[in-house]
C-alpha cells in the first residue's frame, strides 16, 4: 500500500509511509479526535479508537451503529446534508450536537466528504469529529458574562442619568435661598459670615457643573446616533467656534494642518472631543509663554492617527494613564477649573468610535494628545 493514490515528492522517504493497514490502524488510533468511515445508509465499517473518550462507546460498539442515531437533535442531521449537499459532498468545520452513549449532548466539530469510487460515483464517507464541548461552555460563560458587564453599565448609566436629573432639583432650591440670603442680610453679617454664604454659593455652583458634566458623560453611551463619514475639519471649526472668547481671552493660537480627513465618527461627539481637548490645551498652558496649539493628522493606513499638540505646563509620565479617568485631577480643587470628567468623556467618545486615545508629554515643555478613528467608508 505504499505510495497508492498519494501524491509525493520525488525525496520521500518509504519508511516514512505506513506499511501495513495496522500501522494505519496505530496512526488513526494515536489521534485525539474521532476518525470514522460509514456508507450510504450510514453505518459505521470504521471508527478510531478516541470514539472511546469522546462518545463513550467501545470500537465493537460502533460497528452495530448508524450516523443518524447521534444526532441530539433530528434537525441537526436534515442540517447536515443539507451542507453535503449545498457543497458537492464536502463539508468542513460543521458545528453540531451529537448524544454521547450516557444521553447527555456534546458538541462537535466535524470534517466529512463522501468517498467516491473508481467511476466517480458515491459510496460512502469519512469524516473527523472534535470534541468541542468545553469550548462551547467557555464561549456560553463569556456571553454571559458580557451580558452581566452590559446590564450593569446600563444600570449604572441610568442610574447617572436619573440621580443626576433629580439632585439638581434641590441644588436650584440651594442657591436661590443662597442668594436669597445674601441679596437681605449681607449687610447685617459680618466679613466672616458673608464668606460662609460665598463658599455655599461657589460650592453649590461647581456641584452643578459636575452634575452637568456627569449628565453628558452618561449621554456619550446613549446616544443612538451610527458612526457615520464625518469632516473632521467642520468638527474642528465647530469646537474653535464655541471657544472663540475662551481663546481671545487667553492669546491662544491654533494651527490647523490641512488638510484634516473624513473619518467614521459620531459627527456631535467629535466636535466635543476636539472642543474638550483645545480647552484642555488652553486650560493648562505656561504662564511663561504664549499658548499655541496644533493640529494634525496622519494617515496609519487602516485608520487615521490624529494629534493635538501644545506648548503647555506638560504631564508627569506616571498620570498619563490617570488623567483618563473619571473624577480624576491632578491639581487641588481651585488651582485649575473643571470637574475631572473631560478627558474621560474624550476616551468614552473615542472607544464608541472603535479608536484608542493615549498621551505624550515632557513636564515644562507641552504634550500631544492623539487618538485614533476609522477611515470614512467610500461608496
Amino acid at each position: 500500500m505504499q505510495g497508492e493514490n498519494l501524491i509525493l515528492p520525488d525525496h520521500t522517504d518509504p519508511d516514512l509511509l505506513p506499511k501495513s493497514a495496522e500501522e494505519l490502524r496505530d496512526v488513526l488510533d494515536s489521534m485525539p479526535d474521532v476518525y470514522y468511515r460509514a456508507d450510504l445508509k450510514g453505518n459505521v465499517v470504521l471508527v478510531s479508537r478516541s470514539v472511546e473518550s469522546v462518545f463513550g462507546y467501545s470500537v465493537e460498539e460502533m460497528l452495530k451503529l448508524r450516523t443518524g442515531a447521534f444526532y441530539a437533535d433530528p434537525e441537526d442531521g436534515k442540517r447536515f446534508q443539507a451542507a453535503m449537499a449545498a457543497n458537492n459532498g464536502v463539508v468542513r468545520d460543521f458545528e453540531t450536537k451529537l448524544r454521547h452513549k450516557d444521553g447527555r449532548a456534546i458538541w462537535v466539530s466535524g470534517s466529512v466528504r463522501l468517498i467516491l469510487n473508481a467511476h466517480g460515483q458515491p459510496v460512502g464517507m469519512e469524516g473527523i469529529l472534535r470534541d468541542i464541548t468545553s469550548r462551547k461552555e467557555d464561549e456560553k460563560r463569556i456571553r454571559h458574562y458580557i451580558e452581566q458587564i452590559e446590564a450593569s453599565n446600563e444600570e449604572l448609566e441610568q442610574f447617572a442619568y436619573v440621580a443626576s436629573h433629580d439632585l439638581r432639583e434641590p441644588l436650584r432650591t440651594i442657591s436661590t435661598y443662597v442668594t436669597l440670603l445674601e441679596r437681605r442680610y449681607t449687610n447685617a453679617l459680618d466679613q466672616e459670615g458673608r464668606e460662609f454664604i460665598a463658599l455655599v454659593r461657589d460650592g453649590a455652583k461647581r456641584l452643578d457643573r459636575l452634575i452637568l458634566d456627569l449628565l453628558d458623560y452618561a449621554s456619550i453611551t446613549h446616544r443612538e446616533t451610527p458612526l457615520a463619514a464625518t469632516s473632521s475639519a467642520k468638527a474642528v471649526d465647530a469646537a474653535i467656534s464655541d471657544l472663540e472668547m475662551l481663546i481671545r481671552e487667553s492669546g491662544a493660537t491654533i494651527a490647523i494642518a490641512a488638510p484634516l480627513p473624513m473619518a467614521m465618527a459620531d459627527p456631535l461627539q467629535l466636535e466635543r472631543l476636539f472642543r474638550n481637548l483645545i480647552h484642555n490645551a488652553i486650560k493648562y498652558r505656561s504662564p511663561d509663554r504664549p499658548c499655541r496649539i496644533e493640529l494634525r493628522a496622519t494617515d496609519e493606513g487602516k485608520h487615521w492617527r490624529f494629534a493635538v499638540l501644545d506648548n503647555g505646563i506638560g504631564i508627569e509620565s506616571q498620570y498619563f494613564e490617570r488623567i483618563f479617568g473619571i473624577f480624576k485631577r491632578l491639581h487641588k480643587t481651585g488651582a485649575y477649573e473643571g470637574t475631572g470628567i473631560g478627558l474621560a468623556a474624550c476616551k468614552r467618545i473615542v472607544e464608541r468610535s472603535h479608536g484608542d486615545i493615549w498621551v505624550e508629554s515632557v513636564p515644562g515643555q507641552g504634550s500631544t494628545f492623539f487618538f485614533t478613528l476609522g477611515k470614512a467608508e467610500t461608496a
